[in-house]
């Protein structure tokens, strides 16, 4: 009952902190597995993902004080095309499945997602996550080969599957709307192009701006930045070619969040304090008197 009771207070306590001016919100959630959380299940459009079946959870505070998003689960109603309502009934790769709660649904999603993403900086974190992903285990070649690889590994057994349960072209389970395939390969044909139709519809419509920063092209332009040493551990330096008592420097983590790193600069060298960042990769922006942008790679050792 006491810890009932705990978690109950943490939550209420979260929920007003949420809905109160942005930026008093943050202390109580690990924002990455929100914004993860938020990723996966839209990439699936799933119907379930944002009502009945929200997980999350919340370690003891001296482990870890915030609540954090997931595990994800429960994916029967996702991956296609549902005799739902419009924003699961689509077949062109469009809705968003955070708004289920406007299908007047059975369960109410707690809305949670609604409200941060009314807020700018999760919006952009969300931005730059998503980039960092289609660049990497997100990528369309690596799912779609993926699926290929899965689907040839099964081979055999779909065809015992579909001898014992023989419903192919059959709307079976979930109410799928559209074409249902008469072939183990049309299944695996559909998927894909469904998931080609996800994809392309949330790079358009992905909600925040990353600013480029995340691009797997670090090439430099002209005249080129130099970081040293790199990686480093307590000092990092960034020289200019040139002196430039005009330039700007912003440090940006992973997810794309603009960090308030102490430095100096004189005429073309910027020494960084980089004590209190933890280890991992993390990108430098450098604005010019003349405009151009260079974007530089930091990485940080413990």
């Amino acid at each position: 009952m006491q810890q009932r009771s705990y978690i109950k207070d943490y939550v209420t306590t979260f929920e007003s902190a949420l809905y109160s001016p942005f930026g008093n919100y943050e202390g109580f959630i690990d924002k990455q597995s929100f914004i993860d959380y938020f990723l996966v299940n839209e990439l699936a459009r799933n119907n379930d993902g944002f009502k009945k079946s929200f997980y999350f959870y919340k370690d003891r505070d001296g482990i870890d004080k915030r609540i954090n998003c997931g595990p994800v689960w429960d994916f029967d109603w996702a991956w296609k095309n549902i005799d739902e309502c419009a924003i699961f009934a689509n077949t062109d790769g469009s809705g968003w499945a955070y708004k289920v709660n406007d299908c007047y649904p059975d369960v109410n999603s707690p809305g949670w997602h609604i409200r941060l993403l009314q807020d700018t900086a999760f919006r952009n974190e969300l931005n730059c996550r998503w980039k960092l992903f289609r660049n990497d285990i997100l990528n369309t070649d690596s799912l779609l080969n993926w699926v290929d690889y899965n689907a040839s590994y099964l081979w055999q057994a779909q065809q015992r599957h579909y001898t014992r349960w023989p419903i192919l072209g059959l709307n079976v389970g979930t109410p799928v709307v559209g074409y249902i395939p008469t072939t183990f390969q049309g299944e695996i044909n559909g998927f894909k192009n469904w998931i080609q139709l996800r994809l392309n519809w949330l790079d358009a419509k992905m909600p925040g701006n990353c600013y480029n920063i995340l691009s797997t092209d670090y090439t430099q332009s002209n005249p080129p930045v130099t970081a040293f040493p790199n990686p480093a551990s307590d000092h990092l330096f960034i020289e200019l070619p040139v002196q430039d008592n005009l330039a700007k420097l912003q440090v940006f983590n992973m997810s794309g969040k603009l960090l308030q790193i102490p430095f100096s600069f004189d005429n073309n060298l910027f020494e960084l304090d980089v004590h209190a960042l933890q280890a991992g990769v993390y990108y430098a922006r450098i604005t010019g008197g003349n405009k151009e942008i260079n974007t530089i790679k930091l990485l940080i050792a413990r």
